[in-house]
This record gives structure tokens, sequence and C-alpha cells, in this order.
């Protein structure tokens, strides 16, 4: 009788509620830290083009500087959108319009601590800014404050770690950098929802 009495306590315990609980704790756990590191990854998951390779020949080091863009004008001529090579060198950081036929679209080029030469769309899509500049081999924007590594483009701080200038293609010749006008004509913004913006 002892026997039955302990077993029916044992079925009617809250045993089974406990490993639900335990089961829903684990996932709440498990989800939070995957949406954490999704959120604060840094990188940019949706990598729409390679960039350009091409190497000036020497590296930079911007430790104890800030560097901002220079202002440059674009030239645009055959389906294609040139920026010149030596101005590039010459300031290490540019910027310049794209502006034909309703299109509207900032880029940039820079130097990389490698010697490689960046080009992409100068906006941090988060919050809409099209300046930045550079401080302590840091790629920074003027408007929320983000902060990349010059170098790979992984953030490192800030709101829009996910959302640096986005590399776009490009070919060195001719001592200019030229990027594809059908690129540049047809860049949307990424998706902001995917990174719980």
């Amino acid at each position: 009788m002892e026997k039955k009495k302990e077993f029916m306590e044992k079925k009617t315990g809250r045993t089974g509620v406990n490993r639900v609980f335990v089961g829903v704790a684990i996932f709440l756990v498990a989800f939070g830290f995957f949406y954490f590191y999704k959120l604060n990854s840094g990188g940019t998951e949706e990598r729409r083009w390679e960039g350009g390779n091409y190497n000036v020949g020497k590296s930079i080091d911007y430790s104890g500087t800030i560097v901002t863009q220079k202002a440059v004008d674009l030239d645009i001529a055959g389906g294609k959108v040139m920026i010149p090579l030596d101005d590039i060198i010459e300031s290490s950081f540019v910027y310049g319009e794209y502006r034909v036929d309703g299109v509207f679209l900032p880029l940039t080029a820079y130097i990389a601590p490698s010697g490689r030469v960046v080009g992409a769309v100068s906006y941090c899509e988060p919050c809409r800014s099209s300046s930045f500049h550079i401080r302590d081999n840091e790629l920074v924007c003027d408007s929320c404050y983000t902060r990349w590594e010059i170098e790979t483009l992984k953030g490192i701080a800030g709101g829009c770690m996910a959302y640096p200038p986005e590399e776009i293609n490009y070919q060195a010749d001719n001592g200019m950098i030229i990027l594809d006008e059908n690129d540049i004509r047809s860049w949307t913004p990424r998706d902001l929802q995917r990174a719980g913006k």
C-alpha cells in the first residue's frame, strides 16, 4: 500500500511541468544568444559585390590621424564612372556624387592600411548619412559615429555596425578607378530588417 501511495505521488507531481519549463528556458537562452550575435556580429552578411583589389604598393598607418573625405568630380562616359587614382592617392579618402537622369548615389574611395583601394557606396543605410571620416585606422560615420575596421569593414561599435559603406566592384586602368554605371544605377539599400532595425 505504501509503494502504491509513493507511485501515485510521483505520477501526480510536477515533473512534466518542470521539464517544459526547463525546455522553454533553454530555448529562450539559446535564441537570446543567437539574436545578440546576429545583431552585433558587425559583418556584412549580404555581400552583393566583391569590391576591387588594386593596391597602390605601399601600406598606410592612420594611427593618431583624422582624415576627412575630399570632394572630387567623377568622370562619366560610355557606361563607366571613373575616379582619378591620383586624387585617391593624394588625399587617401575621396567622395564623389553620381547624379544622372534623376539617379543620385554618393560614392567614396579610400586607401586601406594594406594599400588596397576600397571603392564603395558612401552611405550608412540606417542613419542615412553619406559622410564619413577615418580616425586611428577606423572608418567612422559622421552622423551616428558607428565605427568599422577600415581594412575589413567589420563593425567595432555603434548602432549601424552591420551597414558599413558597401564595397562595389571596380577595375583599375589608365590612372582611373572604374565602376560600372549599371551597378551604380541598380544599387539599392540593404534590408534593415535582418539586423532588427
